[in-house]
């Protein structure tokens, strides 16, 4: 769950929960690069998109390999094998099962499960075609921590855990609530 959060015309924040699977895209654009923005939600999921498509006729892609920060490769998605028709999925060690790439859908996504603060970054996919240049394709995963389940005070400084009160009808009452982590 996340918590979003938006200033109003009164002294208060207001907040909107949004379910942990919510993902935000966008896309920016900087010094002669294009960057798409993914933003998910920690143990959630995310799509980091990499556009295949080719203008070239009978061109077509014989090999996928994504980078996270400019590093050592994390996935390969191989066609080159000329006696099968199946692609060869590889993961690095720190996606074991939590990654697959999609080539159905589009654009073709990267599908990264359980998403962890440790996974944001920026990643590359590089796309190598039969007949065409080599293209690659940027995108900044940001990932969002949700706040810690909120703790409501009394104005007594207690905790209140089910009900607050009794109060009188027309009387004052002060309820303070605290929450840690998260983002506005």
């Amino acid at each position: 769950m996340l918590v979003y959060c938006t200033e109003s015309s009164s002294k208060y924040k207001s907040y909107t929960l949004l379910s942990h699977y919510s993902m935000i895209r966008s896309t920016s654009v900087t010094k002669n690069n294009v960057i798409h923005l993914v933003q998910a939600i920690e143990k959630g999921a995310a799509l980091l998109p990499c556009d295949l498509t080719t203008t070239k006729a009978g061109d077509h892609v014989v090999l996928v390999v994504w980078y996270k920060d400019e590093h050592t490769p994390i996935y390969s998605y191989d066609v080159r094998s000329p006696h099968t028709n199946q692609a060869k999925h590889w993961r690095g060690e720190s996606l074991e099962t939590r990654a697959f790439f999609r080539t159905m859908t589009e654009p073709a996504t990267l599908s990264l499960d359980n998403i962890s603060e440790k996974d944001e970054g920026e990643y590359r996919c590089r796309i190598d075609y039969s007949l065409s240049a080599t293209k690659n394709y940027r995108v900044k995963l940001s990932v969002l921590v949700p706040p810690q389940k909120p703790t409501i005070i009394d104005e007594k400084g207690k905790e209140v855990t089910s009900v607050a009160g009794p109060y009188e009808e027309g009387g004052d009452m002060k309820l303070t609530c605290i929450v840690t982590g998260g983002e506005c």
